[in-house]
Protein backbone atom coordinates (compact mmCIF):
# COMPACT_ATOMS: atom_id res chain seq x y z
CA UNK A 1 0.00 0.00 0.00
CA UNK A 2 1.51 3.28 -1.11
CA UNK A 3 0.75 6.07 1.36
CA UNK A 4 1.14 8.70 -1.37
CA UNK A 5 -1.62 7.31 -3.58
CA UNK A 6 -4.07 10.10 -2.72
CA UNK A 7 -1.77 12.63 -4.43
CA UNK A 8 -2.74 11.16 -7.80
CA UNK A 9 -1.76 8.41 -10.19
CA UNK A 10 1.53 10.12 -11.04
CA UNK A 11 2.69 10.61 -7.43
CA UNK A 12 4.76 8.18 -5.42
CA UNK A 13 6.32 4.90 -6.40
CA UNK A 14 4.80 1.62 -7.41
CA UNK A 15 6.11 -0.21 -4.38
CA UNK A 16 3.38 -2.46 -2.95
CA UNK A 17 3.46 -6.26 -2.93
CA UNK A 18 0.76 -8.93 -2.86
CA UNK A 19 1.03 -11.93 -0.54
CA UNK A 20 -1.11 -14.88 0.54
CA UNK A 21 -1.08 -17.37 3.36
CA UNK A 22 -0.09 -20.75 1.94
CA UNK A 23 -2.71 -23.30 3.00
CA UNK A 24 -0.21 -26.16 3.28
CA UNK A 25 2.75 -24.45 4.98
CA UNK A 26 0.84 -21.65 6.74
CA UNK A 27 3.65 -19.30 5.66
CA UNK A 28 3.31 -15.97 3.83
CA UNK A 29 4.38 -16.01 0.20
CA UNK A 30 4.59 -13.34 -2.47
CA UNK A 31 2.21 -14.20 -5.30
CA UNK A 32 2.59 -11.15 -7.51
CA UNK A 33 5.99 -11.25 -9.21
CA UNK A 34 8.37 -8.53 -8.17
CA UNK A 35 8.56 -7.20 -11.73
CA UNK A 36 4.99 -5.84 -11.41
CA UNK A 37 4.63 -3.32 -8.62
CA UNK A 38 1.57 -1.23 -7.87
CA UNK A 39 0.25 1.30 -5.37
CA UNK A 40 -3.05 0.21 -3.80
CA UNK A 41 -4.47 -3.29 -4.24
CA UNK A 42 -8.24 -3.57 -4.54
CA UNK A 43 -10.88 -5.49 -6.51
CA UNK A 44 -9.35 -8.83 -5.46
CA UNK A 45 -11.84 -11.58 -6.27
CA UNK A 46 -11.86 -14.91 -8.07
CA UNK A 47 -13.65 -16.59 -10.95
CA UNK A 48 -16.17 -19.30 -10.08
CA UNK A 49 -13.72 -22.08 -10.91
CA UNK A 50 -10.91 -20.40 -8.93
CA UNK A 51 -8.49 -20.22 -11.89
CA UNK A 52 -8.63 -16.44 -12.41
CA UNK A 53 -7.94 -13.66 -9.95
CA UNK A 54 -9.07 -10.10 -10.59
CA UNK A 55 -7.02 -7.25 -9.20
CA UNK A 56 -7.31 -3.46 -9.33
CA UNK A 57 -4.70 -0.78 -8.70
CA UNK A 58 -6.99 1.98 -7.44
CA UNK A 59 -4.88 5.10 -8.19
CA UNK A 60 -4.30 4.06 -11.81
CA UNK A 61 -8.02 3.14 -12.22
CA UNK A 62 -7.08 -0.14 -13.93
CA UNK A 63 -8.41 -3.68 -13.35
CA UNK A 64 -6.46 -6.76 -14.38
CA UNK A 65 -6.99 -10.51 -14.47
CA UNK A 66 -4.31 -13.09 -13.71
CA UNK A 67 -4.15 -16.85 -14.02
CA UNK A 68 -4.33 -18.14 -10.45
CA UNK A 69 -3.08 -21.37 -8.88
CA UNK A 70 -2.80 -22.19 -5.19
CA UNK A 71 0.60 -23.71 -6.01
CA UNK A 72 2.38 -20.75 -7.55
CA UNK A 73 2.56 -17.05 -8.29
CA UNK A 74 0.05 -15.11 -10.36
CA UNK A 75 0.72 -15.37 -14.10
CA UNK A 76 -0.34 -13.85 -17.40
CA UNK A 77 -1.48 -10.39 -16.33
CA UNK A 78 -4.09 -9.00 -18.73
CA UNK A 79 -5.75 -5.58 -18.60
CA UNK A 80 -9.53 -6.03 -18.28
CA UNK A 81 -10.68 -2.43 -17.85
CA UNK A 82 -9.44 1.11 -17.52
CA UNK A 83 -12.01 3.48 -16.08
CA UNK A 84 -12.85 6.16 -18.64
CA UNK A 85 -11.75 9.72 -17.79
CA UNK A 86 -15.40 10.80 -17.85
CA UNK A 87 -16.27 8.46 -14.94
CA UNK A 88 -15.56 9.88 -11.50
CA UNK A 89 -14.11 7.81 -8.69
CA UNK A 90 -11.84 4.76 -8.61
CA UNK A 91 -12.28 0.97 -8.39
CA UNK A 92 -12.46 -0.44 -4.88
CA UNK A 93 -14.02 -3.76 -3.74
CA UNK A 94 -15.28 -6.32 -6.27
CA UNK A 95 -17.02 -9.68 -6.68
CA UNK A 96 -17.67 -12.11 -9.52
CA UNK A 97 -21.23 -13.32 -10.09
CA UNK A 98 -22.38 -16.78 -11.19
CA UNK A 99 -22.40 -15.59 -14.83
CA UNK A 100 -18.73 -14.62 -14.66
CA UNK A 101 -19.42 -10.86 -14.64
CA UNK A 102 -17.34 -8.59 -12.45
CA UNK A 103 -19.10 -6.18 -10.07
CA UNK A 104 -16.93 -3.25 -8.92
CA UNK A 105 -17.63 -0.60 -6.27
CA UNK A 106 -16.58 2.80 -7.61
CA UNK A 107 -15.57 4.81 -4.56
CA UNK A 108 -15.98 8.52 -5.10
CA UNK A 109 -18.30 7.74 -7.98
CA UNK A 110 -21.62 6.87 -6.28
CA UNK A 111 -21.99 3.61 -8.18
CA UNK A 112 -21.30 -0.06 -8.64
CA UNK A 113 -20.65 -1.25 -12.18
CA UNK A 114 -21.17 -4.68 -13.69
CA UNK A 115 -18.31 -5.32 -16.10
CA UNK A 116 -18.05 -8.01 -18.74
CA UNK A 117 -14.40 -9.04 -18.20
CA UNK A 118 -14.17 -10.58 -21.67
CA UNK A 119 -15.14 -7.42 -23.56
CA UNK A 120 -14.34 -4.71 -20.98
CA UNK A 121 -17.86 -3.30 -21.44
CA UNK A 122 -19.87 -1.94 -18.50
CA UNK A 123 -23.22 -3.73 -18.84
CA UNK A 124 -25.06 -2.41 -15.79
CA UNK A 125 -24.73 0.45 -13.30
CA UNK A 126 -26.22 0.46 -9.80
CA UNK A 127 -26.40 4.03 -8.49
CA UNK A 128 -25.69 4.30 -4.77
CA UNK A 129 -26.99 7.11 -2.57
CA UNK A 130 -23.55 7.60 -1.04
CA UNK A 131 -20.47 9.03 -2.72
CA UNK A 132 -18.12 6.30 -1.54
CA UNK A 133 -19.15 2.68 -2.10
CA UNK A 134 -16.19 0.63 -0.93
CA UNK A 135 -17.03 -3.05 -1.20
CA UNK A 136 -19.80 -5.47 -2.04
CA UNK A 137 -20.92 -9.04 -1.69
CA UNK A 138 -23.84 -11.18 -2.75
CA UNK A 139 -26.17 -12.49 -0.09
CA UNK A 140 -29.71 -13.58 0.63
CA UNK A 141 -31.08 -17.11 0.45
CA UNK A 142 -30.55 -17.30 -3.32
CA UNK A 143 -27.47 -15.04 -3.48
CA UNK A 144 -29.58 -12.63 -5.53
CA UNK A 145 -29.12 -9.54 -3.35
CA UNK A 146 -26.13 -7.23 -3.61
CA UNK A 147 -24.91 -5.75 -0.32
CA UNK A 148 -22.80 -2.61 -0.77
CA UNK A 149 -20.74 -1.00 2.01
CA UNK A 150 -19.76 2.66 2.03
CA UNK A 151 -16.86 4.49 3.62
CA UNK A 152 -17.35 6.66 6.67
CA UNK A 153 -18.40 10.17 5.65
CA UNK A 154 -20.25 13.06 7.29
CA UNK A 155 -23.36 10.87 7.05
CA UNK A 156 -21.47 7.85 8.43
CA UNK A 157 -20.78 4.59 6.63
CA UNK A 158 -23.67 2.50 5.46
CA UNK A 159 -24.83 -0.75 3.94
CA UNK A 160 -27.10 -0.74 0.91
CA UNK A 161 -29.07 -3.77 -0.26
CA UNK A 162 -30.11 -4.15 -3.88
CA UNK A 163 -32.30 -6.95 -5.24
CA UNK A 164 -30.66 -8.17 -8.43
CA UNK A 165 -32.51 -8.57 -11.73
CA UNK A 166 -33.66 -12.06 -12.69
CA UNK A 167 -30.72 -14.33 -13.50
CA UNK A 168 -28.05 -12.38 -11.60
CA UNK A 169 -26.74 -14.35 -8.65
CA UNK A 170 -23.54 -14.37 -6.68
CA UNK A 171 -21.21 -17.23 -5.86
CA UNK A 172 -20.73 -18.73 -2.41
CA UNK A 173 -17.53 -17.50 -0.77
CA UNK A 174 -14.80 -20.16 -0.71
CA UNK A 175 -13.48 -21.08 2.69
CA UNK A 176 -9.82 -21.23 3.67
CA UNK A 177 -8.76 -24.82 4.13
CA UNK A 178 -5.47 -25.67 5.76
Amino acid sequence: YNQYHRAGATEGANNAGLYRLNARTLQWEMILHESYKFRVSNCICFSGDGTKMYFGDTPTRKVYVFDYSPDGPLRNRKLVWTMPPSMSGAPDGAQVDANGKLWIAITGGRKVVQLNPESGVVECIVHVGDANPTSLTFGGRDLDELFITTRASPNGGGIWRVKMPYGVRGLPEPEFQA
